[in-house]
Parts: structure tokens; C-alpha cells; sequence
């Protein structure tokens, strides 16, 4: 048992989580049991001392990313109910980054979720949304991916967003990744499809455009079932704009 009470600072609970930790354990394996957006780091630098940090991806690329995702699947879903005079919240209930119970006692969030309104509780998702880009590399991605579908998610999907600065201050170059990953309840690995600006060159390619069912999102009559799709080339060229933006953000202290 972690007694707070005996700890006077933060390398004191660090050197205490560490030494509760079994020897082979990494961070990692740790960190996964109580999986955040924000993720608390332990390390001992010396006999008695350490280090705690707190970690996450609250930047504009980010969270413009994950919101415009959500929108183009919402003003889709909108034109499938609209002739039936209902709306979006009606049927589709908005999980969020609510944390979720997965198995073998993993707490974890996404970056967004859904499911139907009137799901019986516990409210499990049928379909996630992750995005990574500063704390998370494409490996990390995948791994979360396939972490959700082991819970037997209808859809899983997420985007990683690679940028890496190159040349000097005067001359700066950036050459920007983005990586498509998806996984349907049925299928035993994800799918990786690579879709940065100099692979996805322009719209309604049919190998950039990505979909999946209406009733992998909510509980749908067989009639009413239908596609919501993304063309890549499009939320490309969105987070391309968004990164000029947060790098103009940062050149002018913002």
C-alpha cells in the first residue's frame, strides 16, 4: 500500500512507485493500467532521488484533428437522419474521452468514441477515434488500436501526424507524415495506409478513400445502413493547414 502521508515530495513518490514496480516491469507496461491523454512518468536519477513528469498532446494540431474527424462524421450522419426527423445526439450517444474498463484491468481513454442511445450500461464503445501526434510515434498508435478492437470494438481507427523540422533557422524544411490505421471487429490486424503530402496528391483517389458502417457507430435498422467516409486527401490538407497555423502561433509566442 502507497502511504502518501510518508512522502514529503514528488522524488519521494517516485522512488516509492519505482520500488513497487517489478524488476522487469518498463514504464510502459505500467503506464498502460491507467492509460490517460496526460500520463505521469517516474524516474530515479540517483539513490533516494527522481523525477515526476506529466505528459500529453493538448496542441492545437492535435485537438483540431480529432474535432474535425468528429465533424465529418457527424454532418454525415446528419443527411442519413434527416429525412427521418431526427437528430444527430437522438440516436448516437457521445462517449467522448470518457475513460473505459478494458480487460485485464487496463483503464483507458480515447480521443473521441460513440455508441447508441440507449445502450444498456456499462456504456461500452462501439467505435473510437485516436490521434497521435507529439507523444505517441505510429508503433504506439497501432498498439492502441489493436487494444480497443481486443474489446471487441466494431471500428477502431487513428491517424499519427509525423513532423520533422530539417536545415537551419533561415532555411527551414518540414517534411511532414501522416498514417491512416484502422480495425474492424472481424479483422485480426490493423490496416496502415501512409497518406502525408507527398503520397496523397489530390482528392477522390479511390485508395485514400477510407469508410466504414453506419452501424459500426450505433444500432441501425438493415435499411438505414450506409458509409461514412473520409477522403484522406481532404483531412490531409486540414491538418496541413493547422500545422502552418500552430507554427505561426509559435513563431509569434502564441
Amino acid at each position: 500500500m502507497l502511504d502518501l502521508k510518508e512522502l514529503q515530495k514528488p522524488t519521494d513518490v517516485a522512488q516509492k512507485v519505482l520500488s513497487l514496480l517489478p524488476k522487469k516491469s518498463s514504464f510502459e507496461t505500467w503506464c498502460l493500467k491507467i492509460h490517460t491523454c496526460w500520463k505521469v512518468a517516474f524516474y530515479s536519477t540517483s539513490r533516494q532521488k527522481g523525477d515526476v513528469l506529466l505528459y500529453g498532446d493538448p496542441s492545437l494540431v492535435h485537438e483540431s484533428t480529432i474535432e474535425s474527424l468528429k465533424s465529418r462524421i457527424q454532418s454525415q450522419v446528419h443527411d442519413v437522419l434527416r429525412g427521418h426527423h431526427l437528430y444527430f445526439d437522438e440516436v448516437v450517444y457521445l462517449l467522448g474521452a470518457a475513460s473505459h474498463n478494458l480487460p485485464n484491468g487496463i483503464v483507458k481513454q480515447p480521443d473521441a468514441a460513440y455508441t447508441s442511445v440507449g445502450a444498456k450500461p456499462p456504456l461500452k464503445p462501439r467505435m473510437t477515434l485516436e490521434v497521435a501526434y507529439k507523444n505517441e510515434n505510429l508503433e504506439r498508435l497501432i498498439e492502441e488500436v489493436k487494444l480497443w478492437n481486443s474489446w471487441d470494438i466494431k471500428y477502431s481507427a487513428g491517424i499519427k501526424i509525423e513532423v520533422k523540422v530539417t536545415g537551419t533557422r533561415e532555411n527551414k524544411a518540414d517534411d511532414i507524415k501522416m498514417f491512416w490505421v484502422q480495425q474492424y471487429e472481424v479483422e485480426r490486424e490493423p490496416t496502415v495506409l501512409e497518406f502525408g503530402p507527398g503520397i496523397c496528391k489530390e482528392p477522390n483517389l479511390p485508395r485514400f478513400q477510407v469508410r466504414f458502417l453506419l452501424s459500426c457507430l450505433i444500432e441501425v435498422n438493415p435499411s438505414l445502413d450506409t458509409f461514412i467516409c473520409f477522403d484522406l486527401f481532404q483531412v490531409q490538407q486540414k491538418i496541413w493547414n493547422v500545422i502552418a497555423d500552430e507554427a505561426e502561433d509559435n513563431a509569434h509566442g502564441g
